[in-house]
């Protein structure tokens, strides 16, 4: 890269004006002390000596985005390239090679190959590269046996002369893998692997868009939040809590069905959806063996056995009622709180259309 050739000029004239400069220094002193020169001519020096000395900050300033793009260039996880203005490679990391299978020197001055369409690909990608000066997209590339490789490609025109464009490519496979663990990151917690509250509260929109387009279904939101969940986590740890909100939290998914939807918000504070209930007997049978599943004990070390018990409050949507969002959301949070006032282990449905409180 012209960088790297601009490097090594600037670093040799770094090391001739160093070297001029500590001469100037020790003949300026030796000059002051004999009064060899005038006073004049000494000040002369000392402001060139300072000039040279701005210089080599400056340069060592310069220094900056060249280590920059060195370390972006190298340890980048991104296969990386650059090619002349005829597509010809110029510059690969080990990336590049790793991904390709080729080897530095078959590589170098010859060009990226692509799997030929109707038109040369290449062709198309450096005639868009010569007009607007980028292109992303999706390409075939051969690697060294010959083997095709499905891959996303982005190419951008470097601002140098003579022209230059880079070129960033990874397999479409490990885009799709990045994509799903950013996906997880964001909708999903880390330590349950449940929808978290963001992931559940769209969840829950499209599920009462649904049961509002069809009359008569109805569905219920479920807050669920342990009973004294915080005193045993001051008693065993948080490690202890953890491993059971772990094992708690997947009892009580295997208990539900496949259109049901189970998430955790925070702490010990979770949400179901009940799809598609048919009347209050089976909501209430429901809910009484997630009750029973939250008595659980489990094992969790040393034989030490760890449980506690739910409190749950439950609103019920329907196209009948056709409440808000927000609002639903409002009732069973009201309802688990009613519901933690009647005592430990307890649900509490909020009044409804077609279903009492409990």
């Amino acid at each position: 890269m012209n960088l790297y050739r601009s490097f090594i000029f600037k670093s040799i004239a770094y090391l001739v004006v160093s070297v001029l400069l500590i001469i100037l220094i020790v003949f300026v002193i030796s000059s002051y002390e004999n009064y060899f020169i005038s006073q004049k001519l000494v000040f002369i020096y000392i402001l060139l000596a300072l000039l040279l000395l701005l210089y080599i900050i400056k340069f060592y300033q310069s220094l900056f985005p060249i280590r920059l793009l060195d370390a972006i260039f190298n340890y980048s996880h991104d296969a990386i390239f650059i090619t002349d203005k005829d597509g010809k490679v110029t510059h690969i990391n080990e990336v590049f090679l790793k991904s390709t299978n080729y080897k530095k020197e078959t590589i170098l001055g010859e060009k990226v190959i692509f799997k030929d369409k109707p038109m040369p690909l290449e062709e198309i990608i450096y005639k868009e590269l010569r007009r607007v000066g980028f292109w992303q997209g999706e390409f075939i590339s051969l690697d060294s046996s010959g083997s095709e490789i499905l891959q996303i490609l982005t190419l951008k025109e470097l601002t140098c002369k003579p022209k230059k464009y880079l070129g960033i490519f990874y397999p479409l496979k490990e885009y799709t893998k990045r994509i799903k663990n950013l996906e997880e990151i964001a909708y999903y917690d880390a330590l349950t692997k449940l929808p978290n509250r963001r992931h559940f509260e769209s969840l829950l929109t499209n599920e009462m868009n649904k049961t509002k387009m069809q009359y008569g279904k109805k569905m219920a939101l479920l807050f669920i939040d342990f009973d004294d969940f915080k005193s045993l986590n001051d008693t065993y740890g948080h490690a202890i809590g953890d491993e059971f909100l772990k094992l708690i939290s997947f009892k009580i998914k295997t208990s539900l069905s496949k259109n049901d939807i189970f998430a955790r918000f925070s702490g010990d504070e979770f949400g179901i959806v009940l799809s598609n209930i048919r009347d209050d007997i089976q909501l209430e049978r429901k809910i009484l063996e997630i009750l029973n599943v939250g008595k659980t004990k489990f094992d969790i070390a040393n034989n030490l056995q760890i449980g506690t018990s739910l409190s749950i409050g439950v609103a019920i949507y329907s196209a009948e009622n056709n409440i808000g969002f927000k609002e639903l959301l409002k009732r069973a949070d009201r309802a688990m709180y009613m519901a933690k006032l009647q005592g430990k282990g307890n649900f509490m449905i909020y009044k409804d259309i077609g279903f009492n409180n409990k």
